[in-house]
C-alpha cells in the first residue's frame, strides 16, 4: 500500500481557566496539539486515502496498462509481467506478422465491424488477408455468399469493398459446394503508411433462407506483406484475364423463376492497376437480346449496367468507367438476366484486360 502523507492538524492555543490546585489537564489522544502538558503523545490523523489504490495482479506494471488490469484482452504490448497471456490485439512487431480480430456470428440482415492496429513499420505495398467464413446451410444445402458486402479499410480512410454480392460457386452442379475465399492479396494501400487502425466490415444486406441463416465470422487476420517482396511488381501492366465461368443463360419462367439469371464469376490475382479506364471483352448469343439485363460488378466493387434491353448484338467491348485507375485485383462478376420467357442464349467468353 503506498501510504499518503500525513498532515499536522497544526495547534490551538486552548483558554486558561481557573483550576483548582496544580493537576494537569490530558486532551484526548490524536485530536488537536495544545499547550498543556499531556501524559500521552498526540497523533497526528490519516484522513485522506492512498492514491493511487494499487492492485495485486501484476508485480510489475504494464506499459502501456491493461484496461482492465488483467482481467481482459490487452490494449497494447506488454513490457512487464502478465499472469494473463495476450491472444488478439497486440499488434505485431514487424512486416510478416499477421495481427488478428475477433470472430463473430452475425444474425441474418445484421453487421460487424471490427479493427485492429498494426505499427508504424513504414510505407507498404500489398496487404494480406486471411479471413474464415463457415459455409452457410438450410436443411444441409450450402447457400450462396450473394448477400454479403465485406471492406477494409485502412488508416489513410482508404476503403476497398472486395465482396459485393459475389455467389461463391465452386463447382457449379445441381446442389453447389459455395464457399468465401480464405485469402486476399490487397494492394490498394500501395504506397501508403501502414501503422495505424485498420477495420474489417461485413454487411449481410438480405434474408438468406428460410429460416434465416447466420453468419460466421471465424476469425480474420491481417499480414504487412514486407514491401522488398513486391518491389519489382510493375504497376500499370498489362492484364488480360478470361473467365472459365460460362455457360447458357436461364430462361425466363413465369411459372416458376422469372427474370432467368446467370451469374459468372472470376478471380484475379495480378498486383495490376489501370493506367486509365480498363476494358470488358464479351462474347455471347441470344435469340432475343431484347429480354436482357448485363450488370459488371468490378474487383473495387462498383456496378455498371453494360446491356438494357437493347437492340443488335450484346457481344463487344465495354469501357469499365467504374474501375478507372483502380487496382484490378480481386473478384470479378457478370450478371445476365432474361425477363421475358421463349428465349434462350449463352455467354461463350468475357474477358478484362487493362493497360
Amino acid at each position: 500500500m503506498i501510504n499518503a502523507g500525513h498532515y499536522r492538524m497544526g495547534s490551538m492555543l486552548l483558554a486558561l481557566v481557573p483550576v483548582v490546585g496544580c493537576a494537569q489537564v490530558q486532551d484526548p489522544p490524536g485530536v488537536l496539539m495544545d499547550t498543556w502538558a499531556d501524559t500521552v503523545p498526540d497523533t497526528e490523523l490519516d484522513l485522506l486515502p492512498d492514491v493511487p489504490v494499487e492492485t495485486t495482479d501484476d508485480p510489475i506494471p504494464d506499459v502501456p496498462a491493461d484496461t482492465p488490469a488483467d482481467t481482459g484482452i490487452d490494449t497494447g504490448i506488454d513490457t512487464g509481467i502478465d499472469t494473463v497471456t495476450d491472444t488478439v490485439t497486440d499488434p505485431g512487431s514487424g512486416w510478416g506478422v499477421p495481427v488478428c480480430g475477433l470472430g463473430y456470428t452475425m444474425s441474418d440482415t445484421s453487421g460487424y465491424t471490427d479493427s485492429v492496429s498494426i505499427p508504424a513499420l513504414g510505407t507498404m505495398r500489398v496487404m494480406q488477408l486471411d479471413i474464415q467464413i463457415t459455409d452457410r446451410r438450410v436443411f444441409g444445402i450450402e447457400l450462396p455468399f450473394d448477400d454479403l458486402v465485406v471492406s477494409l479499410t485502412g488508416p489513410s480512410g482508404t476503403r476497398r469493398t472486395f465482396w459485393k454480392n459475389f455467389e461463391s460457386d465452386d463447382t457449379g452442379a445441381l446442389f453447389p459446394n459455395f464457399a468465401f475465399p480464405a485469402t486476399w492479396l490487397i494492394p490498394s494501400w500501395w504506397l501508403m503508411p501502414v501503422g495505424g487502425t485498420w477495420t474489417l466490415d461485413i454487411d449481410d444486406t438480405e434474408l438468406s433462407g428460410i429460416p434465416p441463416v447466420s453468419t460466421t465470422l471465424v476469425s480474420w487476420c491481417l499480414t504487412p506483406i514486407d514491401p522488398a517482396a513486391h518491389a519489382s511488381t510493375p504497376i500499370n501492366a498489362h492484364l488480360g484475364a478470361c473467365s472459365s465461368d460460362t455457360g447458357s443463360i436461364p430462361d425466363c419462367d413465369p411459372a416458376g423463376t422469372c427474370p432467368g439469371v446467370a451469374v459468372y464469376e472470376m478471380q484475379v490475382n495480378d498486383l495490376v492497376q489501370a493506367a486509365g479506364t480498363p476494358t470488358l471483352s464479351l462474347t455471347m448469343s441470344h435469340s432475343d437480346p431484347t429480354q436482357l439485363t448485363i450488370t459488371f460488378v468490378g474487383a473495387s466493387g462498383a456496378e455498371q449496367t453494360l446491356w438494357s434491353g437493347g437492340a443488335g448484338s450484346p457481344s463487344g467491348t465495354y469501357n469499365l468507367t467504374g474501375m478507372t485507375g483502380e487496382w484490378m485485383t480481386g473478384r470479378y462478376q457478370l450478371r445476365v438476366e432474361d425477363d421475358t420467357e421463349t428465349a434462350t442464349g449463352s455467354v461463350s467468353s468475357w474477358c478484362v484486360m487493362a493497360n
